[in-house]
Order: C-alpha cells, then sequence, then structure tokens
C-alpha cells in the first residue's frame, strides 16, 4: 500500500469514529490518571532493557452504558527502544543484540473501551490508536556499532569499530495500544488494575561518524541508499501493568 492511499485510509477512519461519536449520546464524563510499571519486549526476549515507571492522564466520555471514548496521555522514560531493519545484501532481517536507545516519550492516544459491570466490579476492554513523540533520544553507541558492523554497514564484520557523533531522528510514530483492566467503583469514585500492550513504530534515521583502531574511518548516512542496511524502524512496544483511578462526572 503506498502511503497517500494509507494516509486516505486513516482519514476514512478518523471521519467515521467523528460520526460514531457526534451520533451516540453523551452520558458522562470522567477524569483520572494512573501510575504503571513498563516492562519492554525485549526483556521478555532474554536481551537487555529495563523496568521503568509511567505516568498517565486521561478524559474519557461515556457513549452508552458499555461503551466509552477516552483520550489521554502517557510519559515515560522508556529503557528499551528496539530497532528493526533489513540488510540490503540478502535481505534478511537485521540482527541486534538488544535496545538501541533510551528515550523521553510522550504518548498520546485515542480508544475504544467496553465496560461489563458486576455490582461494585467492573472489567474493561480496550484498544485503539496511539502516537508517540521523543522529547529526547539516547543512543547505546557500543551497541549500535557492533550491530551495524556485524550486518557490514562498515566494511569488515570483525574486529573493534565505534561510533561518535551520532544525529538520531525518529520523528513522530503511530501505532496502537490495547489491554484490559478489572476494578472497583464507589459512587463516581473507580480505583483498579491495567494491563496494556503498545506497540509503536518510528522511522529511524542515524547520521556519525565511525572509525577503527587503524582507520580513520568516515561519516554514514543510514537514510542513503547505498547504506548496508534499510528500512530501519525504531520499535517501542512492551506491557505497562499498574493502577489507575478516574472520577465520573
Amino acid at each position: 500500500m503506498n502511503k497517500n492511499a494509507f494516509r486516505s485510509g486513516r482519514t476514512r477512519i478518523a471521519i467515521t469514529v467523528l460520526l460514531l461519536v457526534v451520533a451516540l449520546p453523551i452520558t458522562a464524563q470522567s477524569f483520572g490518571g494512573g501510575i504503571s510499571v513498563f516492562v519492554p519486549w525485549d526483556m521478555f526476549e532474554g536481551e537487555t532493557g529495563s523496568l521503568s515507571f509511567e505516568t498517565s492522564a486521561e478524559t474519557a466520555l461515556g457513549l452508552g452504558e458499555y461503551f466509552s471514548i477516552p483520550l489521554g496521555v502517557a510519559y515515560n522514560q522508556v529503557y528499551g527502544a528496539s530497532v528493526t531493519g533489513t540488510v540490503r545484501e540478502d535481505d534478511s532481517n537485521l540482527k541486534t543484540s538488544g535496545p538501541w536507545f533510551y528515550t523521553d516519550s510522550l504518548l498520546p492516544y485515542l480508544l475504544g473501551k467496553i465496560t461489563i459491570p458486576a455490582g461494585p466490579l467492573y472489567f474493561e476492554l480496550f484498544g485503539g490508536g496511539a502516537l508517540n513523540w521523543n522529547a529526547s533520544v539516547r543512543p547505546f553507541h557500543d551497541r549500535i556499532a557492533r550491530d551495524l558492523r556485524d550486518a557490514g554497514a562498515f566494511g569488515a564484520t570483525s574486529g573493534s569499530v565505534a561510533v561518535t557523533d551520532l544525529t538520531v531522528n525518529s520523528g513522530i510514530g503511530y501505532g496502537w495500544v490495547a489491554g484490559a483492566s478489572a476494578g472497583v467503583r464507589i459512587d463516581q469514585i473507580s480505583v483498579g488494575l491495567t494491563g496494556t500492550y503498545r506497540h509503536i513504530y518510528h522511522d529511524l534515521t542515524i547520521e556519525g561518524e565511525y572509525f577503527r583502531p587503524d582507520d580513520a574511518g568516515s561519516t554514514f548516512d543510514t537514510n542513503s541508499d547505498d547504506f548496508a542496511v534499510k528500512n530501519l524502524t525504531m520499535l517501542m512496544n512492551g506491557i505497562s501493568i499498574g493502577i489507575n483511578g478516574s472520577f465520573s462526572m
């Protein structure tokens, strides 16, 4: 699918959602927030990464008794932003030894949520789209140098190599989030446990310099047509587990 068709598809989806919001009666509005522990997916794959704390704020419009549309934003210092790509020589997947970046992530999201009440208890299922902006991106130089060397980006695929003066551009990422929660509701106050999975892509380019002990090296740009790796993408995926609370009006 080309980019124009993809953008057109997203536009149609956005218009459909807006029409549904207008057509359905708004029965309630809630405000809340939460704190959670974020586990990057690399930890499940036996590589590296680390737990981090995430905070979020959210408002939701109730559309009928069981359906609502939450709009919120989450902030996190993510130790575990991975990278995917394709080795140009043989079209194989880029092999990495762990996450390449540590980022300050700001994630706005728009969800659809189904609530199933059970007396004072409730159960929820939700999912939707999300954007992500990295306020800062800190690269792990040694890991980037080693993984790009192994892919043939710097000539020889063995021996010491270092990268420096890196400029990283990850733009605005996009993807989806989904999860479930369960809790208790007393009058207008709700408190619950929530588990959320996210899958966010960022188009990625890296510019910098590389050198070896016996070679002055040169500059490199992952966006150039002859670079050894193509289609570099920053992948921010993982699971958040936390406590959230809200107040309904």
